[in-house]
């Protein structure tokens, strides 16, 4: 619903392979946020948002962009940290700033890794999540000592 307000076009391309053993909820929580973040950028003409996941032997591969606000060029770290709020966003009161820190968290607790990138202002933003196909899980470090 939120996508038809926002005159949001979806593209989706991920492989039935990508399944990954890890915790549903803070991965549903992972992709969650980055969807709800990439609505929330979107520029007020609309846009497009694109999922594409692939698979190989070990890992997975998660890839969504968008064609909203972009990035400040150093940003890219910046806002995984908690509370970091870019200039072009403060003005959202009803934010936080924890969202990709959370993301963060949450992929590192699965071992994975997150990065951010963008070509400027108004070019978008891509989030590229590398996770493995399988997860140690804290049940499955006690027995790995």
């Amino acid at each position: 619903f939120a996508l038809i307000q926002a005159h949001i076009r979806t593209e989706v391309d991920v492989s039935e392979e990508c399944i990954i053993d890890g915790d549903p909820i803070l991965i549903q929580e992972l992709i969650d946020n980055l969807v709800s973040n990439a609505i929330k950028f979107s520029k007020p003409s609309g846009g497009c948002i694109r999922i594409h996941g692939r698979a190989d032997e070990d890992m997975v591969t998660l890839i969504i962009s968008d064609t909203g606000i972009g990035l400040i060029n150093g940003e890219e770290t910046k806002i995984f940290e908690e509370f970091y709020k870019s200039d072009r966003s403060r003005h959202d009161k009803s934010s936080t700033g924890l969202g990709l820190a959370i993301c963060r968290k949450i992929i590192q607790k699965h071992q994975g890794t997150i990065q951010a990138s963008s070509d400027g202002p108004d070019q978008g933003t891509t989030f590229t999540i590398i996770i493995p196909r399988r997860c140690i899980r804290k049940e499955d470090e006690q027995n790995l000592s």
